[in-house]
């Protein structure tokens, strides 16, 4: 298993001419996306596009307010979560596939470029630094960023058939006999 390596914006400059410098704590610290991507087409279009390029509805994921949640799978063991809003922004984290426990973990990395990389045909790069509100302008320096694999990978639907078929034979050993 390879690591995940990406760039994030480090130093760039809002529309209002304020300059921001991100630290590496800064974004070793997201428990939510600096970044979102504006693309100014209808979420339905949205969906649609990116269910064209490869993307498929991520079931059981935590909704945090999007109409659409798609995933696309990377290089094992990763995958490319996108979450699209009513409002036309467009959200996407780096995380361990859903088929693992380990998805449930906090390995995970919010992402700017990779979603651009989907969507660059039908759009310019929008892009609004969320905790002042304001669109990015220009980034003149980015981050690399590496998310390192979990050491082991669990797969839970073995352990969910595992614990199913031991509930019935417990309940068929407990149940009385006529």
């Amino acid at each position: 298993m390879r690591p995940y390596e990406t760039l994030i914006p480090q130093k760039f400059v809002l529309d209002n001419g304020k300059i921001i410098s991100l630290t590496s704590k800064d974004v070793e610290s997201m428990k939510e996306p600096l970044f979102l991507i504006y693309i100014p087409k209808s979420p339905q279009e949205i969906y649609e596009y990116l269910k064209g390029r490869g993307f498929v509805d991520a079931k059981l994921a935590v909704k945090k307010g999007e109409v659409f949640s798609l995933r696309r799978l990377l290089d094992h063991p990763w995958e490319l979560h996108i979450r699209i809003y009513k409002n036309g922004f467009v959200d996407g984290e780096v995380e361990v596939r859903r088929e693992f426990i380990e998805h449930l973990s906090r390995r995970r990395l919010f992402v700017v470029y990779e979603i651009y990389d989907h969507v660059k045909d039908i759009c310019d790069l929008h892009i609004l630094y969320k905790p002042e509100r304001r669109w990015v302008v220009r980034i003149e320096t980015n981050f690399v960023v590496r998310l390192d694999p979990p050491e082991k990978l669990t797969p839970w639907k073995p352990l969910v058939v595992g614990l199913s078929l031991a509930t019935l034979l417990i309940a068929k050993r407990l149940r009385p006999k006529l």
